[in-house]
């Protein structure tokens, strides 16, 4: 036989390494929230109204990234701060499934909030328009506030509903209702194995 330190050998697992536990649901409602920031959760118009006359004068799509490109009116801080609070908690729900309470929040305020802004949103222009017609601000919600409550749905549901996969090892998704407190806490979780 060869000297010890010249035989090849092949090395098996044998339980040392890293190992990674991915909660999914988590890790879905992360990933849906960024994305519900680049599209609109709104679109509001400006209407000319009156004897059965029904004219848009001027509409405008809402998306969070739209607060971010340009600092806007101080009437229109509640806006800016929900489209942060939801970029904010959809940023940490690849962390924590605890993101999910700052696209909560980011929800909440912007559906609170629009209406009211909509006076400093779509400033009724100068013109001369005939007696009985009247400017009117309409909102109608965007398919990208329907998917923020989606994903924060995934995102805090991720808290009760564990769906796991462990990498590398076994892709297969475990679901599970009893995963240990610790897991539930981050959306990504290394450990070595075999602890």
């Amino acid at each position: 036989m060869y000297p010890k330190e010249f035989r090849a050998e092949r090395h098996h697992d044998d339980g040392d390494g890293m190992r990674v536990r991915l909660n999914l649901i988590c890790l879905a409602g992360a990933i849906l929230g960024v994305v519900c920031v680049l599209l609109p959760w709104a679109v509001a118009s400006l209407h000319l109204v009156g004897d059965g006359y029904d004219n848009i004068h001027y509409q405008l799509d809402l998306s969070p990234s739209r607060f971010f490109k340009n600092s806007l009116d101080e009437h229109l801080l509640n806006l800016e701060y929900a489209a942060a609070f939801f970029a904010m908690g959809s940023l940490a729900a690849f962390f924590t499934p605890f993101g999910g309470l700052g696209q909560l929040a980011g929800i909440v305020i912007f559906g609170l909030k629009l209406k009211d802004s909509l006076y400093y949103m779509l400033p009724v222009p100068r013109l001369i328009i005939p007696h009985g017609y009247s400017w009117q601000r309409t909102y109608d919600f965007s398919i990208g506030y329907y998917l923020a409550i989606l994903a924060a749905a995934f995102t805090l549901a991720s808290l009760i509903i564990s769906v796991r996969t462990v990498l590398p090892g076994s892709v297969k998704p475990k679901v599970s209702i009893r995963s240990p407190i610790r897991e539930r806490l981050l959306s990504v979780g290394i450990s070595r194995r075999g602890s």
